[in-house]
């Protein structure tokens, strides 16, 4: 039955005579103000509202950049924040805190870097090194001359960039610190750059992938922006990870090689085989030990010829040991050491007691190289007895110069002592065992440099952090395995459409699948990234994102399970 209809006369406003509504008085007006008092208490409100966010978008910046790129012209110097050491430049930063910080730079043959800066934003810091100029007493342009000639000798030798301070490229950057817009410099630059290139390509055709390694390695850190030299090692380092099952011969060879005597002299050496070997597992601690006695054995052969008097053939096997070992940046300084001594000269004197505090000195600038040269000198005259201070500086020394070896010998000998160099020498061998892999050992030497209370150079803050991060690392390294996951979601299409569809999402070892009632894809785990926002999950693909749909548990057990399969793939 139908409803019955109101009359149309009760729908109707009444009116005047000029078609004016009559009522307007009496319910119009009212409302209308009622109205207007709303728009002005919301445009109030909203104001304030602007007021308040716009106070909290300036007074509330972030604590932390995200990233900070941190280059140095010329590149591979040694970076160093708050004591923290970084690696070498440039290195991409993250989560560097807003404010004042001391950054240290460093790099043999030029002039340390010690200053205080303060980060505000992610704008890049670069700085310039400029080289410790040993043509003393000359004119820019005198100077330029000289290394104009030492870099034509260097690239006539083949001393392309290796040692990089003796070398061509190195010479041409002196002269580029110099005059910028020096011509030679910057055409020797990209001749190095083709000579290497070349080198690496001979190398690699001959079977020497090692050398080939040695090769594209120096052209990424020397010249950073040559993208051909990224992509080419990145291919090579892909050959030899699928040559790694050749590692275990390679060894055994250069353990005959190096009983028979056969050391360095050739491709058929013990230091060629156990390269071999490196070039394809990094970690080998058997390849490692025969390069460490190929290294000793030459050492040893330059003090026993120094000690007869023979001064040529000392210094001919110190400059094969620095040419075979170009990261030894130790040296260096001790060659032009010797040299000096043979020609009658010194690095200054001969006093031990001076040689000592110019060490010490030397250390205190960041001049690691020259340090151990003067330290070792006042310790090995057997003059007084060195103090814990000495002995500290000579280790960590050779810790900054990735000596590890030496640095652990010296950094032991610095025991009892009431000074800070007792803690600091703990905690830096704590260091040294984080960085050969060995946690155990470097939790140990943490908590005891701890028990101390710290040093300046390590605070008790710093190695709380040290110790809580190992603690979970090695809590998760416990941890079982991770368990492949399905979870039931539903596909958000997007587009103008935005329809959507039902499937189902898995994780596992291989990465992560959709199969859907409309779509299907896949990728793999390096690739694939995830946010969960509520009930809603983002996988992000190299080329695209898609949006899902599912309980917020289910999405934080996926993005777990994730994040676990992830970091097992990164240890593989």
């Amino acid at each position: 039955m139908d409803a019955p209809k109101a009359d149309s006369s009760e729908l109707q406003p009444i009116t005047d005579e000029v078609g004016h509504s009559a009522n307007r008085s009496v319910h119009t007006e009212p409302a209308r103000g009622k109205f207007r008092w709303l728009a002005v208490s919301s445009g109030l409100l909203l104001i304030i509202l602007i007021t308040i966010g716009t106070i909290l978008a300036v007074v509330r910046r972030p604590s932390s950049i995200s990233q900070l790129v941190v280059r140095t012209v010329p590149p591979g110097a040694e970076i160093t924040l708050d004591s923290r050491q970084l690696g070498p430049s440039p290195i991409k930063l993250e989560g560097v805190s807003v404010g004042a910080h001391r950054l240290t730079i460093t790099k043999d043959g030029f002039e340390p870097i010690s200053e205080d800066i303060t980060i505000s934003g992610s704008d890049p810091v670069e700085r310039w090194l400029k080289p410790i100029l040993d043509a003393g007493g000359l004119s820019a342009e005198e100077q330029i001359k000289q290394y104009t000639t030492s870099a034509d000798e260097a690239f006539k030798n083949g001393d392309y960039c290796m040692p990089y301070d003796s070398s061509a490229l190195g010479y041409a950057d002196k002269i580029l610190q110099l005059e910028p817009s020096n011509q030679f410099a910057k055409d020797m630059r990209e001749t190095v750059r083709r000579a290497l290139y070349r080198s690496a390509l001979d190398a690699s055709q001959r079977g020497n992938l090692a050398l080939a390694q040695d090769y594209y390695a120096a052209l990424v850190e020397r010249y950073p922006e040559d993208d051909e030299a990224k992509a080419a090692a990145v291919k090579l380092e892909g050959q030899l990870a699928a040559r790694k099952g050749e590692v275990r011969d390679l060894v055994r060879t250069a353990q005959e090689a190096f009983r028979a005597g056969d050391l360095n002299e050739d491709e058929r050496s013990a230091y060629f085989y156990a390269k071999q070997a490196l070039a394809r597992d990094r970690q080998n601690v058997p390849a490692k030990e025969i390069l460490n006695s190929v290294k000793e054995r030459l050492l040893t052969a330059g003090d026993s010829a120094w000690a007869r008097g023979e001064f040529d053939l000392a210094l001919k096997n110190l400059e094969q040991a620095s040419r075979l070992f170009p990261e030894d940046k130790a040296l260096r300084p001790h060659i032009r050491d010797l040299e000096a001594r043979r020609n009658g000269e010194n690095r200054g004197t001969r006093d031990p007691a001076a040689r000592r505090v110019q060490g010490l000195a030397e250390y205190g600038r960041g001049e690691f190289a020259e340090a151990i040269s003067d330290l070792k000198y006042s310790i090995e005259s057997g003059q007084g007895a060195p103090g814990p201070e000495v002995y500290f500086a000579l280790g960590r020394s050779y810790q900054m110069l990735h000596q590890l070896d030496y640095a652990e010998h010296y950094l032991l000998r610095v025991t009892g002592s009431t000074s800070e160099a007792h803690p600091s020498a703990i905690a830096a061998l704590g260091d040294i065992a984080l960085e050969r892999g060995d946690q155990p050992t470097a939790l140990r030497q943490y908590k005891r440099a701890l028990s101390l209370g710290g040093s300046t150079l390590y605070p008790a803050a710093d190695l709380e952090d040290k110790i809580a991060r190992i603690e979970v690392r090695t809590q998760q390294e416990k941890s079982p395995e991770p368990a492949p996951i399905s979870v039931q979601v539903k596909h958000q299409h997007g587009g103008i459409l935005k329809g959507s569809c039902s499937g189902t999402l898995t994780v596992n070892s291989t990465g992560v699948r959709f199969d859907g009632t409309e779509h299907t894809f896949a990728s793999n785990l390096v690739t694939v990234g995830v946010s969960v926002s509520g009930s809603e999950m983002t996988i992000k693909l190299p080329n695209r994102s898609e949006k899902f749909s599912l309980s917020h548990g289910d999405a934080e057990r996926f993005m777990n399970a994730l994040t676990r399969f992830q970091g097992e793939a990164s240890k593989n």
